[in-house]
């Protein structure tokens, strides 16, 4: 069962996981609440709706489109952190995961 915001801009959503709590606190520097309930005001244009499109029911088609949603909005992520911390990523592992 997953927990959906109760008020603000994403009310009625899914809340905010760990990994969008943590990249918005590397965008802007500051704390989400516990529920994420202020991300969407934060986060770049389309990300919300990227990040939303990672859930599914348990339809096994539904599944694996919300798993090849989320794999290069984390590639975006993982770019963009990189980037802030001068280290590289590693491609090959990138594409290999993909392939699998």
């Amino acid at each position: 069962r997953r927990m959906m915001q109760k008020s603000g801009p994403a009310a009625g959503m899914p809340a905010a996981g760990p990994f969008f709590r943590c990249y918005f606190s590397g965008l802007t520097g500051k704390n989400s609440s516990k529920s994420g309930a202020d991300l969407p005001a934060y986060l770049p244009a389309g990300c919300w709706e990227r990040y939303l499109s990672t859930y599914a029911d348990a339809e096994p088609g539904h599944v694996w489109a919300a798993v090849f949603a989320a794999a290069p909005l984390f590639l975006d992520a993982a770019h963009q952190t990189a980037e802030a911390l001068a280290l590289p990523v590693n491609e090959a592992e990138v594409e290999g995961s993909l392939r699998y």
